[in-house]
């Protein structure tokens, strides 16, 4: 025979060879491509899953209220992405191949032909009352498919062994939920930490039905930093285990420090404790690691020292150190009580007026001024005094108790109320907070909450932040005084030390010293002087009065600035500021007349101050 022709016949043998394995093979009628390998497997109501790997122990997990736990060979959380995974694939789970008895005729000896006889795993399913068992036994020739058989049926099925890769676990670290702290339906109310020597670290927190913020209750009774525990618990349950340490039921705690726990953080339904979390020592030669286990179970893992390290600071650092948070919930009246007592009320359109006591007129708020004082409110933070938050926990309600800090009457009380409409669901109580301060000492003011009866620690806040709180209806006003464009100016004059300097505006930046007044000016000073004065806004307002002047500073003889406008073409009109003496912050006090027909009398903010001082050459009070 030709050799060539030999050679061109094996060629075509094995090109037809190579079709009928490669595409023949993989090629399943509409009938196999139907069927399900476990029929009738519904992932939902499947209840355990039992899986045997050669040589080892079965593996059980087995579903809990909705939630995956294993309970063999050890008691521990399952890893439910996994179980899931799994089941959804084995409902789906179709045959490339399905061999029938027919197929299998004349095989002496299945099971061990195809290795079923010792599969490399098993997997039941239990649901209801029937089981599902499957045995996955050898890979195909090439390797990319499996045998596997459903016991008690009458095929062997060939499946692709991606699914085995990919979906079936192969060992019990795999089984296992490496998230610390399962949560997954977990609703609990009640926080306890306990640990440290002497239990310096333990406290007691509970989450308020009405509002859903965590309070606390041992060892003090008083308001919680509700954002510090949320984010901490997010971040606990969020921890991974690092390393399986002991399955053991029986180990010597002593040795991972656990009996007793140095840290043991108890999530609870009421009294049902649903969670506990054991934390001990740090292995000898990893210090950024600590032994952790839950109660209950025998399991002992590590986990990252980072992920505890915030709890083991003890109760005042949960504690709120804010003595007001609104959380979602806005004022619609604020009563202020002192040496002026002022009431502030919301109205329909959403602007605020204020009143006070003894005076008909009402006063419209600035609406920046207001937002201003409630973002100080609630950012107004406690004064830390050797390490403690309260300067005293459990002070008695009584004037006796009370009068050593001055809150038997205060000095000043701010009382916030919402709308009836505004309060959360099954909360009846309008009340916002009453903050109430009292004498001041070594640069602090002592504070309480006494809207809240189960809270009796008194508090102190600095003095600064304290003297910032508005107090007066005046402080509310408006703190724009005027406003024009320097272009406007005809003249500038300033009155000090019994003589006025007149100054006329000729152009941009160009000014001339009027006939009678004597001086030295420069000019671009002048202007920036002009363009200060055209935006002068109030620092804080003081005394809507004349009665008050002298205390403030004022004299006939004082320093005075007046501005001449030219509006409307030839119509003419004068600003006139007059200033006082200096204020607390180093600025100046000042009196101008407003078109409500009285003066008013505000403290310069410290820029306009220091602006007009330097370009317009004022001196100080005393020089005058």
């Amino acid at each position: 025979m030709n050799p060539r022709n030999t050679i061109l016949l094996l060629l075509v043998t094995g090109g037809l060879f190579a079709f009928i394995f490669f595409y023949e093979r993989h090629l399943s009628s509409p009938e196999v491509q139907s069927l399900r390998v476990i029929p009738d497997l519904n992932p939902d109501q499947v209840s355990s899953i039992h899986i045997l790997f050669p040589g080892q122990s079965e593996i059980r997990a087995d579903r809990i209220s909705n939630s995956w736990s294993l309970s063999k060979p050890i008691s521990y959380p399952a890893n439910e992405r996994l179980i899931t995974n799994l089941l959804q694939t084995a409902a789906q789970l179709a045959p490339a191949i399905r061999l029938s008895s027919e197929d299998l005729r004349g095989h002496t000896n299945i099971s061990t032909e195809y290795g079923l006889d010792h599969p490399q795993v098993s997997i039941v399913f239990q649901q209801g009352s029937r089981q599902r068992q499957l045995q996955i036994g050898y890979f195909t020739s090439p390797g990319d498919q499996v045998y596997v058989e459903l016991v008690g049926g009458k095929e062997v099925d060939i499946v692709d062994a991606a699914w085995l890769n990919n979906a079936v676990p192969r060992n019990l670290s795999d089984m296992r939920d490496i998230s610390f702290i399962p949560t997954n339906h977990l609703d609990f109310d009640t926080l306890s930490v306990t640990g440290g020597q002497q239990g310096q670290m333990s406290f007691l927190l509970t989450r308020d039905s009405a509002n859903s913020l965590w309070r606390m209750i041992k060892p003090v009774e008083t308001r919680a930093d509700h954002s510090k525990v949320s984010d901490l618990l997010a971040q606990l349950q969020e921890v991974k285990v690092i390393g399986f340490v002991s399955d053991a039921p029986t180990v010597d705690l002593d040795t991972f420090g656990l009996h007793p726990p140095l840290l043991e953080i108890s999530m609870n339904n009421g009294t049902n404790r649903l969670i506990a979390a054991q934390f001990g020592k740090s292995p000898a030669n990893e210090t950024n690691r600590v032994y952790a286990r839950l109660a209950g179970h025998d399991s002992i893992v590590l986990i990252p020292l980072a992920a505890i390290t915030p709890w083991l600071a003890g109760f005042q650092e949960f504690r709120d150190r804010h003595l007001l948070r609104f959380n979602g919930v806005q004022p619609d009246e604020i009563t202020i009580t002192g040496p002026e007592s002022v009431h502030l009320q919301r109205l329909s359109t959403g602007s605020w007026t204020a009143t006070r006591e003894g005076s008909p007129d009402a006063l419209a708020v600035d609406a920046s001024t207001l937002n201003g004082f409630l973002t100080n409110l609630t950012h107004l933070s406690v004064v830390r005094l050797n390490n403690e938050v309260a300067v005293k926990d459990t002070v008695p309600n009584e004037a006796v108790a009370l009068e050593p800090y001055g809150l038997a009457k205060p000095a000043r009380r701010y009382l916030l109320r919402c709308s009836p409409s505004a309060l959360p669901a099954g909360s009846t109580n309008p009340v916002l907070a009453t903050l109430d301060f009292g004498m001041e000492k070594q640069g602090v003011v002592y504070a309480r909450r006494s809207d809240l009866p189960g809270e009796t620690s008194v508090y102190s806040v600095t003095s600064a932040d304290f003297q910032a709180l508005p107090w007066k209806q005046v402080h509310f006003q408006n703190k724009q005084i005027w406003q024009f464009d320097e272009t406007n100016v005809v003249s500038l004059s300033v009155r000090q030390n019994g003589s006025l300097l007149k100054l006329e505006r000729k152009g941009m930046a160009k000014w001339k010293i009027a006939a009678g007044s004597q001086g030295m000016i420069d000019e671009l000073e002048v202007e920036v002087a002009a363009e200060e004065l055209g935006d002068l806004q109030a620092g804080q307002w003081v005394e809507r009065t004349d009665e008050k002047r002298a205390q403030y500073g004022f004299s006939p003889a004082g320093q005075e600035i007046d501005v001449e406008l030219a509006l409307n073409g030839s119509t003419t009109e004068h600003r006139v500021l007059d200033l006082g003496g200096f204020s607390p912050d180093g600025s100046r006090y000042a009196s101008v007349a407003l078109p409500d027909g009285h003066n008013w009398i505000f403290q310069l903010s410290l820029s306009n101050w220091q602006q007009l001082e330097a370009h317009l050459h004022l001196l100080p009070p005393a020089a005058r």
